[in-house]
Parts: structure tokens; sequence; C-alpha cells
């Protein structure tokens, strides 16, 4: 439980850092725009040269819900899902992750904007290995950071993309399939902005 408490720690120190931080004379051309949730998927490339070898890179899905609070920043929430699979061993990898997240405007104009984020994970990962009916689950804390940018195609629709990292804690790293794991994230997001 002591990563629910560091979780809590951190989006109170975020909350407090950002009237610090943010310039209240800024005004964001979308500064109309309160709420920002959006849909993607793309492709995750584990970071760990045991899993890379073992399974490529995948396919995963994400979304998130962002509130704005200033002109400069959203905090929200965030999640996902990855499946890894190796298909002569019959070995799949399943990650579901989701947790809080702050987003910050590095530029907006008329019609995009490029952000950066930086969010804490909680990941539920599962290891199947069909052919010696094994089983393997785990809960481990992550951190994710990233670099994105949208546009606003027309009304409240937006796209955009987006590369993320994100790295997933091991707590006793030595023992069993999962360790400390972790990697990149190359996201196409669609969505609306209102």
């Amino acid at each position: 439980m002591h990563y629910l408490k560091s979780t809590i720690i951190a989006l109170v120190l975020i909350l407090f850092l950002i009237p610090i931080t943010s310039n209240a004379s800024e005004i964001s051309p979308r500064n109309e725009t309160s709420f920002k949730v959006t849909v993607g998927g793309g492709l995750f490339t584990p970071v760990r040269t045991k899993m890379s070898k073992l399974y490529g890179t995948s396919i995963n899905s994400s979304g998130s819900i962002d509130y704005r609070i200033s002109s400069r920043f959203y905090l929200g929430v965030f999640g996902g899902y990855i499946e890894l699979e190796k298909g002569d061993l019959y070995l799949k990898y399943r990650s579901f992750y989701f947790g809080p997240m702050a987003t910050y405007l590095i530029k907006e104009g008329e019609r995009h904007s490029i952000f950066g984020q930086l969010g804490i994970g909680f990941n539920i990962r599962k290891i199947h290995a069909y052919t010696k009916a094994y089983k393997q689950k785990d809960t481990s804390p992550s951190f994710n950071l990233g670099l994105g940018a949208d546009y606003n195609i027309f009304g409240p629709i937006i796209i955009g993309g987006k590369v993320a990292f994100d790295y997933i804690y091991d707590s006793n790293p030595t023992q069993g399939d999962f360790g400390n794991t972790g990697g990149f994230n190359f996201l196409i997001n669609a969505g609306v902005a209102f």
C-alpha cells in the first residue's frame, strides 16, 4: 500500500507546484477547452534485452481523460493495455495499467498543441505459458514520461501522436519472470476537446 501513499503525495505536490510554476498572465488561444478525452493505439517496444529478444515489438492501446486547471496545465487519468506474445513458445505477457497524470502545454496555437506528460501508474501484469500450464501474476508501480502533439481538425475533434517511456518497478527483480521492465510507446490518438 506504500505505492498508493506515494501516488497521493506526488499528486499533492503537483497541485501545489502548478500555481507556482504557471504564469497567470499567459492566455492560451484555446483556453476555453476544459476537458480532453482521447483514445488510441500504437506500438510498444520493451527496453529490457531479455523481453525485447523474446517478444519484440507489439501493439498496445491507451486512453486518457484530462481536465485543464490553468492555461498551461491539465490533470487527469490515463490507462492502457499491452499484450506481447511469443507464438512458438505460446508465451503471453499482458499488462493493464492506469493512474494519475499531469500534462504541461509547451506550446499551444489556434489549432495545435505540443505537450509533455508525467504519470504514475499501477500495473497488473500476467505471464501465461500454455505449454507448461504456467501462470504468474504481479502488481507493480510505474512512472510514465511522454512528449506529444495534437491538432484540432474540426469542431471538438482532435488527432495527435505521442512518444512515451514507461518504467515498471519490481520490488524483487531477481524473482520470477517480471523484473524491472518498461519500454517505449509510439501512439496515435483521437478524441474530443470541450
